[in-house]
């Protein structure tokens, strides 16, 4: 069996960074978390193909747990809102993140 909380700890130690939470109601603290900003493109039916980008900043389910929609993260100096939290079933939760206005 894998011991996910061994395997998350080294994942972490190697890739994540320090990031600040800032709750809906509540005082900001720091977290640490892997961000990722990819593009992906969607078929959007014959030659057209729509195109975006996924912000997301994947947390230990321990970091996570009172983390939810509306929430702020800033990492490297820009700051997100939480617009969705997907828990994976292995010890993470990713954060879909969207810039704030």
């Amino acid at each position: 069996m894998i011991d996910f909380n061994r395997l998350n700890a080294g994942v972490l130690g190697a890739f994540a960074e320090e990031v600040t939470v800032t709750p809906a109601s509540g005082s900001a603290y720091q977290a640490r978390g892997i961000f990722d900003s990819r593009h992906f493109e969607a078929d959007a039916g014959g030659a057209d193909k729509l195109s975006d980008r996924e912000t997301t900043l994947a947390v230990a389910d321990s970091e996570a747990g009172t983390i939810q929609q509306g929430d702020e993260v800033t990492v490297r100096g820009t700051t997100y809102q939480v617009s969705d939290t997907r828990p994976d079933a292995g010890g993470f939760t990713v954060l879909v993140l969207w810039a704030a206005s």
